[in-house]
This record gives structure tokens, C-alpha cells and sequence, in this order.
């Protein structure tokens, strides 16, 4: 029997097989590139093989062993794809991987076309005609352990994975999962019983198991949705619904669980699988009991996460395949402790609006009493109004309509019978010195909402003059959404007429008190000249020197009233002018060389009521009289440090006098002159408080009094130097 024949008949009816399931295959899914690469590679292999077997050349065998061996590589490779298809593993990881599953088999295939391929593939190489089935015969040689052990290892890992799956995985179908395995177990059982049973079997026994191959594989890929998309897209979906999916099988156990309903039971998928839902899961046997795989359910449940209570909907589906095997129930579980809440917030909200409901009626009613009484109030209104006087003009700016009081028609003279008046009528009245100032007020609220209020001068029709005080503003309705504008005017003639009488008075007061201070100033004037004049005719010093003191008392009174008439306020005088003045009278009256004695003055602007600048002044007078009576006796040099301030805070003035003169010897001798009872009764009279220290040299006065009501200058504070 020519057993060449034979296998290559079966070879060549192999592949033609093969290459009907590749028709096959691509007439129901033209983009399964792994399972076209498959049944490819396992057509190219057969066909070639076919032609080994009738060839009888070497070096054209070798050729085509090159092709058979394209098979031969391809076809592990793409079914180890098939298989971590199978199990669930994505696109991305699959391309990531394939580089590195590649790689041999192209290193392979680039030997077996080079001249290499003896010794690297075949150690030897040679044609047997001897043999039961004539053909080649060879020597392995490294590299074709290598492609050897590598496609064992890819086809064992395959059959591996698959048999993890079948026993983990309770809900794999067995029939698909079957035939895929013996599709796998076939082309490995080949290759172990072709190297080690060449010898004393010499059959190939590679297209029977290609045969097997290609029969088992092609009703896996194209009647069980092998690698159909729709089923991976359910499982998607499965896993990423926002919703916990749960399947029951007939007898209540776990046969698939989503990530979510892991999430929400805390439980995991692999401790759960094929346990009854009883005892896995958290109120199973509430759960159970609503399963009766023959209608649907709804029922909500509280659960306990982290402390904290959620509310769960849970719908039960149950499906019926026709036999036990496939009939069960889908629990889907969905949180529902947000609508919960909203629900509550909702009942909570509904007895509000009724209670506002029950507020507003109420409302109504109020107001409708409200109205009646504004009506009323409205009435009295227009009555007080034509008591106080006071006219309204109101304009509405949406409704174009004009409201005008009897009382303005009054007080503008104008006949009640006549048209309503218009602004351009009221303005035709305004005096001429005062119709620049109301039209500016009448466009600045028309144009910009600028409220105002003036008085003004009007000559009425009848020819009579009459003054107005006048408001003006824009007012805003919310509730309808309208804008009016309201002038109100009121007849202050009389006010007018009064207050220049009062004016007129004011100004005759000033003038007479203005007399007054400069005649008071004029008397006391008199009064140091006739002290000056009798101080002459004295020869005892003493008595010459009392004299003098007490003109210069005088002349510092006569000072203030001097400043009194010449200011513009007459009840207040600038005192840092004040003190300039004095402090150059003393020098002068003293006939202080220049450049002897200094006077620095630190002092603001600062403004002292009359009641507080006579006893301050006399205060002052008998400083100056003490420093250059006793401190700058006998032409002695030295310097005079003034510092008047008021602090706004504390209310209080501060008068600092210091000299570098010849100070006390001992502090009491402060207290024995007739000048320190004068400066201390002053004090008191300031309700002061004074502070005495001797320098050595000098001596340093600190007086402070309160203030009534101070109007300080804000002017900054400079030192002056007051000479001779």
C-alpha cells in the first residue's frame, strides 16, 4: 500500500476543509483577524505538507518546509489569542502582548529561509525512500527545540487557562468550553506522539489532528459567539452598570455578580460564586424569599455601610430557557437613598407650601383691609398735606400720567379749572437769578435719578414774589415694576423773610461785638500806658517792677481782644498767632538784646475759644515775666521752648514752657510768689492740671486743660525761632 498517497490525500482534503471553515468564517465576521489567522495557518501547513510528501528533491523540500513552517508558527500563536480571548481579556492588553508572541516565531521563520537552516535548524537533513512513507527525514537541531518547546508552551497554557476557567467559573458554557479545549489538546497530542513515536510509529499523525482542530474550532467561533462582539459588550455592560446585577440560578445560588452589587454587599466575586444567596449575602434570606423564578418583584431594603443606613430598590427578574439548567432569576439591586431624601425634602416642601398657602389667603384678607385703610389714610394724607403746605407733582414715566395737588396749584397761583400743568409750565415761573440752578436739578433727576432738594424764588401769575423749598426724586414700585417721578414743593416765604431779618441781626451783633473787643482792647491799652506812665514817677524797684508786671498782664489781655476783633470768628482766636505776638512784646518790653534770648515755638493752627484764651494768655504772661525776671537777668543768654498742641482723642490742650535759665535752687520756691498763686488759680480755673521741674539749668512748665468742642487745623507742625 503507497502510503504517500494516502496522507497526501488527507493532507490535501485537510486543507481543503480548513479552507472551506476559513470561507466560512469570513462570510460571518470579516474583522475575527486571530481565527482567519488560524484556519489560515492551518491550511498553509496542509497544503504544504501535501507537496513534502510527493517531492523527492531536498533542497526543494527545504523550500517547502519554509512554508509549511509559516503555518506551523502562526498556528500556536493565534490559537493562544483565541483562548485569552475567550476568558475576557481586552484588545489593548492583546496588542501589547503580541510583539513578544511573535518574536521567536519570526526568528524561526527567518533561519528556515536562510542557509543557515542547516546546521542551526537541521543538525542534518536527508530524502528517504526506504521508509513506509517515503520522504524527508532529519536531525533536529537547536533551534527546532526551540520552536518545538515554544509552541508546546503557548498550546499548554491555552489548555491551562481554559481548564482554570471550567473549574472557577460555574456559569461557563461546557459545550463551547469543550470543544475549544479539544481543539487545543489535538495538535499537542500530535506533536508528542510525532517526536516521540517517529521512530516506531513512522506516521504523521499532524493532519488528523489539524482536522480535529479546524472541525472543533469553527462551531466555537461562529455558532457559540466564540468571539462574537455582543457578548463582550453585554459583559461590558454587566460590570459598568451604575446598578448591582446579581444571577441566581434555579436553586438560588450565585452564578454571576457585577462589581457594584460587590460594592454594595461587600462582598467578592470569587468568595461569593456558586454559594447559596442564604448565606453570602447580607439579608439573603429576605432576598431568597422573593425569588419564585415565575414573576417579577420590587421591594426596597436598608443596609448598613460604614456606619451609615442606604436604601436599595431591588427588582427581581427571572428568565426561563425551557429546562432547569437554564432558568434563574436577575437580582438588581439600585440605590435609591438620594430620591429617598428628595422624597422626604419633597413631603417636607409640600406641607410648607400648604402652611404658605394657608399664610398667603390670610395675606389676602390683611390686605384687603390694608387697602380699605390706605384708601382712608390716603384721604388724610391729602388733608396734611394742605395743612403743612405742601404741593405734589408726580409724574408716572410708563404710564405717561401726571397727579397734581390742589396745594401746589395753590402755591404756584395757578387756576384750578385750567389743564394740567407741565414741568416747562412750573419753570416758567422760576425768578430769572435762580432758573440755572432748578432746570440743572430738574435734568440731573430726569436724566440720572439724581435726588435734590433747593430753594428758589417764583413770581406768580398774579405778580407776587414767593420762595420754595424743593425736593425731587425717583421712585420705584417692585412690586408692578413701575418708575415715578415725585417733586413736592412748600412755601417757606416766611421762613425766608425771617431768617434775613436774622441775618440782618447777626451782622449788627458781629459789628458791635467787633466795636466792643476793640474799644475793651483800646481801654486796656490805655490802662498799660497810664501803669507805664505812673511806674516812671516811682523810685523804689520793687514797686516799679509790680508795675510792670502787672502792665504786661494787660497788654497780654489787651492781645487777646486785639486778635478778637480782627478775626473772622469772634468768639475765637488763632493762638499760634497769639503767641508770636506776645512772645515779641516781652522780648521788646524786657529791651532784650537781639540774638540774646531765643523763643522756638512749636505750634500748629490751632483755635482757642475766648473763656480759654484769657486765663491761657495770663498764664502766659507770667511765664515770660518769671523767665526774664529771674532766669535771663543781667543780659544772660538763652532759649525759650514753647510747645502749645491739642490732641483731638483725649480732648485736651497741652502748653509745654521750658527756659535753660537759671532754675530753682529748691522746688518750694515755686510755690512762695504771688506768680505761682496767679498761675495756679488760672489753672484750676482751665480745670487744668500743672507740673513744675526744675532743669538745672532751666525749668520746664507742663500745664494741660480740656477742650470744648476744638477746631483744630489740620496744618502740620513746624518750629519757629521768635528774635528781637
Amino acid at each position: 500500500m503507497n502510503y504517500s498517497i494516502v496522507f497526501t490525500g488527507l493532507s490535501l482534503f485537510t486543507g481543503m476543509l480548513i479552507l472551506s471553515l476559513l470561507v466560512g468564517t469570513l462570510r460571518g465576521s470579516r474583522d475575527n483577524y486571530t481565527a482567519i489567522s488560524l484556519f489560515s495557518s492551518l491550511a498553509l501547513y496542509c497544503f504544504g505538507y501535501a507537496l513534502e510528501l510527493q517531492c523527492f528533491f531536498l533542497p526543494v523540500t527545504l523550500q517547502i518546509i519554509g512554508i509549511e513552517y509559516i503555518g506551523i508558527v502562526l498556528a500556536p500563536v493565534s490559537v493562544f489569542i483565541l483562548v485569552v480571548k475567550y476568558i475576557g481579556t481586552s484588545t489593548r492588553t492583546i496588542r501589547r502582548m503580541l510583539p513578544s508572541l511573535l518574536m521567536i516565531p519570526v526568528i524561526t521563520l527567518a533561519i528556515i529561509w536562510s542557509p543557515f537552516i542547516i546546521p542551526w535548524f537541521y543538525e542534518q537533513a536527508w530524502m528517504n525512500t526506504t521508509s513506509i512513507l517515503p520522504g524527508f527525514e532529519m536531525k533536529p537541531g537547536i533551534w527546532w527545540f526551540v520552536i518545538s518547546f515554544w509552541n508546546v508552551s503557548l498550546l499548554t497554557a491555552s489548555l491551562g487557562i481554559l481548564i482554570k476557567k471550567i473549574i472557577t467559573n460555574q456559569d461557563t458554557n461546557q459545550k463551547l468550553s469543550i470543544l475549544i479545549c479539544i481543539g487545543v489538546i489535538a495538535p499537542l497530542l500530535s506533536i508528542f506522539l510525532n517526536f516521540y513515536l517517529r521512530n516506531s510509529i513512522p506516521i504523521d499523525t499532524t493532519p488528523f489532528s489539524l482536522l480535529i482542530t479546524g472541525i472543533t474550532i469553527y462551531p466555537a467561533i461562529n455558532k457559540y459567539n466564540f468571539l462574537n462582539l455582543v457578548p463582550v459588550a453585554y459583559a461590558t455592560v454587566f460590570n459598568t452598570l451604575g446598578s448591582g446585577l446579581i444571577v441566581l440560578d434555579s436553586q438560588g445560588r450565585i452564578r454571576e455578580i457585577n462589581r457594584e452589587a460587590e460594592k454594595i454587599f461587600s462582598v467578592s466575586k470569587a468568595g461569593v460564586m456558586g454559594t447559596k444567596i442564604q448565606t453570602s449575602l447580607p439579608m439573603g434570606d429576605f432576598l431568597y424569599k422573593m425569588i419564585d423564578h415565575s414573576s417579577e418583584k420590587k421591594e426596597e431594603i436598608a443596609l448598613s455601610i460604614s456606619g451609615k443606613i442606604e436604601f436599595y430598590l431591588v427588582d427581581v427578574i427571572p428568565f426561563d430557557q425551557g429546562n432547569v439548567k437554564q432558568s434563574g432569576s436577575i437580582l438588581m439591586v439600585s440605590c435609591i437613598s438620594e430620591w429617598k431624601a428628595k422624597e422626604d425634602k419633597l413631603i417636607e416642601y409640600t406641607g410648607i407650601i400648604e402652611i404658605r398657602n394657608s399664610e398667603l389667603n390670610d395675606a389676602y384678607k390683611e390686605l384687603k383691609i390694608k387697602q380699605n385703610a390706605l384708601k382712608e389714610s390716603e384721604k388724610s394724607l391729602k388733608k396734611a398735606h394742605e395743612i403743612a403746605g405742601l404741593g405734589i407733582y408726580e409724574w408716572n414715566i410708563a404710564t405717561n400720567q401726571i397727579f397734581v395737588s390742589d396745594e401746589l396749584l395753590h402755591i404756584f397761583g395757578l387756576n384750578q379749572n385750567n389743564r394740567t400743568p407741565s414741568l416747562s409750565d412750573l419753570l416758567k415761573l422760576v425768578k430769572d437769578s435762580n432758573f440755572d440752578l432748578v432746570s440743572a436739578s430738574f435734568d440731573s433727576l430726569l436724566k440720572s435719578g439724581t435726588p435734590f432738594t433747593i430753594e428758589f424764588w417764583i413770581t406768580r401769575i398774579d405778580g407776587t414774589q414767593c420762595a420754595l423749598l424743593g425736593k425731587g426724586e425717583i421712585n420705584h414700585d417692585d412690586v408692578i415694576g413701575e418708575r415715578a417721578i415725585t417733586f413736592i414743593f412748600q412755601d417757606i416765604t416766611e421762613r425766608k423773610l425771617m431768617e434775613e431779618k436774622i441775618h440782618e441781626a447777626y451782622l449788627e451783633k458781629e459789628i458791635l461785638l467787633t466795636e466792643i473787643h476793640h474799644r475793651v482792647k483800646n481801654n486796656m491799652q490805655i490802662i498799660s500806658s497810664l501803669l507805664s506812665m505812673q511806674s516812671r514817677t516811682i523810685k523804689d524797684p520793687e514797686i516799679q517792677m509790680i508795675f510792670k508786671e502787672t502792665q504786661a498782664r494787660v497788654r497780654s489781655l489787651a492781645l487777646v481782644h486785639e486778635q478778637l476783633y480782627q478775626s473772622t470768628n469772634l468768639n475765637k482766636i488763632n493762638y499760634r498767632e497769639y503767641i508770636q505776638k506776645i512772645s515779641k512784646y516781652f522780648m521788646q518790653s524786657h529791651e532784650i538784646t537781639k540774638g540774646s534770648v531765643t523763643c522756638n515755638l512749636v505750634c500748629p493752627d490751632v483755635d482757642l475759644t475766648i473763656e480759654k484764651a484769657v486765663p491761657c494768655s495770663l498764664i502766659l504772661s507770667e511765664l515770660f515775666t518769671n523767665s526774664f525776671k529771674h532766669a535771663f537777668c543781667d543780659g544772660q543768654k538763652g532759649e525759650i521752648t514753647i510747645q502749645f498742641l491739642f490732641n483731638p482723642l483725649s480732648n485736651r490742650y497741652t502748653l509745654d514752657y521750658r527756659d535753660n535759665g537759671k532754675g530753682f535752687t529748691d522746688i518750694t520756691q515755686y510755690n512762695e510768689g504771688f506768680g505761682s498763686i496767679l498761675i495756679n488759680g488760672l489753672v484750676r480755673q482751665l480745670s487744668g492740671r500743672v507740673s513744675v521741674d526744675s532743669l538745672n539749668p532751666g525749668v520746664h512748665y507742663s500745664i494741660t486743660f480740656p477742650g470744648i468742642n476744638p477746631n483744630t487745623r489740620q496744618n502740620p507742625v513746624s518750629m519757629e525761632r521768635i528774635q528781637n
